[in-house]
């Protein structure tokens, strides 16, 4: 047993002092570093000269940027705008402010938004432009030196390492401005970058505001006008309110003055444009007149051409995305009206000129009244007296009101007369819930027909004025050659006018809603309604898809009525059929 034990071990031995040892893990080679390019010796000059002509256009073309000292330039001022506006808009929001006051707020903000927005898409271009740059400097100066390496492993001539180092100097001579420049650039591009976020933080909590203004319009947001507690509050802090609104009028005034961003120079340019050619159009007119040819009545609109000249500008800078500023706009608001009148007064009734002065007057003191919101008691106090004298001047015009003459003149006189009557529907509730304390539902009746009927009339001049200039170029060189305009010149008017009416009911709809506040909450609505969808199964349709549809559909089949087809087999669509 123990003999064969022994062997047994004996056996094992070598076994295991043969077994093979476990593969050692192989280290995967390392990835070797990319290749230097290296110039070769024989075009050392003539790249050394390439690099240098290199080396001056990109200094040159960055030597200055008018975009970027522009915009280091303005940049305080713009901080100290939004530091203003911000604080402005702080104080508004904590008195529960209209719909309206939010909407321009908003807009404003939105305006500031978009201006620093620009800024800072120019300086990311800009950093980019100069990344690059130094990106390809660095590049050069990685290929020269590689080359300085060949040249003194392979012994060349000293001026060839000469060269190269001259050339390696000049690399890096001209990364250090562009380094310069780009470190300057990206500190500008954080500062713009805050103030794009401030922008974006009033947004947010104007957006908030404006949701819950909407969802409160039936709520009680103020106290009842005969609150003692709020005529003592509003005694108390008037003087310091007048002194804030005040240095906000003037710093507005000057703002909008001093900086052509705001629209100064082109409504000024504007204005001095149509005064001209206005006054030209009326000696043109005079001369017609003096020789006794045809003018036809809407000529008649160039006899007022400093009224005619001033209500494009005033229309323009108080559009919905006017940069004028707020209370400058209101001033225009309430300058706009004069011209209006002018234009209006020798094409109305003699009746309603009486009115014309009425509207002028309430629709100047609502101006005031949104300009300088002393307080919020004030301003209630002033909203109802704004809603009684639009009642009486409502009332007035009822009474006065007759159908008379004409169907057509009939016709209108019903027409103007069911819209008093329902201002006198809309004006008493005002009243009766700005005196409970409703202010929100009460500045949303009264100044929605007082806005409506200004707007009306406002857009009514400027048909008028837009008539007059179709109907002068119609009747001047080189139109007047026309074939078209001369057989066809009534259709040409006709078609034209109805195109000027048209646009003007969506000026009216678009602007009513913004003076409204409702602007926004409407294009909302609009929008989820075209977006909502139908789908079944891989068909998806939308509201918008249909109403597209129809549209599309409507507007051929209105063309193809107004166009003569051959072989379309329609008398009425083709004059030749009809006289066959």
């Amino acid at each position: 047993m123990a003999v064969a034990a022994g062997f047994l071990l004996l056996c094992a031995a070598p076994g295991r002092a043969d077994d093979p040892k476990p593969p050692a893990v192989q280290k995967a080679p390392a990835a070797a570093p990319p290749a230097v390019a290296v110039v070769p010796i024989a075009e050392i000059a003539t790249q050394a000269m390439e690099v240098s002509n290199l080396l001056s256009t990109i200094t040159a073309g960055f030597a200055s940027s008018p975009e970027t000292d522009t915009i280091r330039k303005s940049l305080p001022e713009m901080r100290g705008h939004i530091d203003r506006a911000m604080v402005r808009s702080i104080s508004s929001l904590q008195e529960q402010p209209t719909l309206a006051t939010l909407q321009m707020q908003q807009q404003l903000w939105q305006r500031t938004q978009l201006e620093t927005t620009g800024w800072l898409n120019t300086l990311t271009e800009q950093a980019t432009r100069l990344q690059d740059a130094l990106n390809r400097l660095a590049d050069l100066q990685k290929t020269w030196s590689g080359t300085r390496a060949a040249v003194q492993a392979s012994k060349q001539p000293g001026p060839v390492l000469q060269q190269i180092n001259s050339t390696l100097a000049a690399i890096a001579a001209a990364q250090v401005p562009l380094q310069e420049q780009r470190t300057a650039v990206l500190d500008l591009q954080s500062r713009v970058a805050h103030e794009v976020e401030r922008c974006g933080a009033a947004l947010a909590q104007i957006n908030r505001a404006e949701q819950m203004a909407v969802e409160g319009i039936l709520a009680r947001d103020a106290r009842p006008l005969w609150s003692a507690e709020e005529w003592a509050d509003a005694l108390t802090n008037m003087p310091g309110r007048v002194r804030k609104i005040s240095e906000a009028f003037v710093t507005e005034l000057r703002q909008y003055g001093r900086n052509p961003s705001r629209g100064l120079p082109l409504h000024a340019g504007l204005f001095i444009a149509l005064a001209f050619l206005f006054l030209a159009a009326r000696q043109q007119v005079r001369t017609w007149k003096a020789a006794n040819e045809q003018v036809p009545p809407a000529l008649d609109v160039f006899e007022n051409p400093y009224a005619a000249a001033l209500a494009a500008p005033l229309f323009v800078a108080t559009a919905t995305f006017s940069p004028v500023p707020a209370m400058v706009r209101n001033l225009y608001m309430m300058l706009a009206v004069v011209p209006v009148i002018l234009l209006l007064r020798p094409v109305i009734t003699p009746l309603m000129v009486p009115m014309l002065y009425m509207l002028g007057l309430l629709v100047a003191f609502d101006s005031v009244r949104q300009t300088f919101v002393i307080a919020p008691f004030v301003e209630q106090v002033f909203l109802l007296l704004e809603t009684i004298g639009a009642i009486g001047a409502a009332g007035w015009l009822l009474k006065n009101l007759r159908p008379h003459g004409e169907t057509e003149v009939s016709i209108r006189l019903r027409m103007l007369r069911l819209g008093v009557m329902f201002a006198l529907f809309i004006l008493p509730a005002g009243l009766a819930a700005g005196l409970a304390g409703f202010m929100r539902l009460a500045g949303l009746m009264t100044t929605g027909i007082l806005a409506a009927s200004s707007l009306a009339l406002a857009l009514y001049a400027t048909v008028r004025v837009l008539r007059g200039i179709t109907v002068l170029a119609l009747r001047m060189w080189p139109l007047r050659m026309l074939r078209m305009v001369t057989h066809y010149g009534g259709l040409l008017e006709k078609r034209i006018d109805r195109i000027f009416v048209w646009a003007a009911c969506v000026a009216f709809a678009a602007r009513l809603l913004n003076d409204l506040g409702l602007l926004n909450p409407a294009l909302s609505f609009v929008n989820i309604i075209f977006s909502a969808r139908l789908e079944r199964g891989s068909i998806s349709i939308s509201t918008g898809d249909v109403l597209a549809f129809l549209l599309t559909v409507w507007v051929s089949y209105s063309c193809s009525r107004r166009m003569c087809i051959p072989g379309c087999g329609s008398r009425r669509a083709c004059p030749t059929l009809r006289r066959a």
